[in-house]
């Protein structure tokens, strides 16, 4: 059996083994080591960008806050509004008597009075 040396042989020779093992070692450590700290790496760039993206949104509508209670603010103002001038449902047979009343006082008959279908409470 042979020997593996390189005597006999040009310098060259044992540069261009050495090249090919030092590239192999690299490739290798390359490959093992520092290519899953390279994918960890990017997946945890691409969480930072989510976030970031999440915190702008954030920062959006904490701007649009003041803005959302005022026009809140002034919708109750004018449910308020609204409720004062509307009757409510507890209302409808005081009503509905008045009518009557003021028919019986009347000279007319009424001869029908519909109400619209109401939608059930909202709370």
């Amino acid at each position: 059996m042979a020997a593996l040396t390189l005597e006999g042989r040009p310098w060259y020779w044992g540069l261009g083994i050495g090249v090919v093992l030092a590239a192999a070692i690299i490739w290798l450590a390359d490959w093992q080591l520092i290519d899953p700290i390279q994918q960890e790496i990017r997946a945890a760039e691409g969480q930072i960008k989510d976030l970031d993206t999440k915190i702008e949104q954030g920062r959006s509508a904490q701007r649009k806050l003041p803005q959302f209670r005022e026009e809140v603010h002034r919708l109750e103002l004018e449910l308020e509004k609204l409720r004062r001038i509307l009757p409510s449902t507890r209302n409808t047979e005081e009503i509905i008597k008045k009518l009557k009343s003021l028919v019986d006082q009347g000279d007319f008959v009424l001869h029908r009075l519909t109400f619209p279908k109401l939608a059930p409470p909202k709370r």
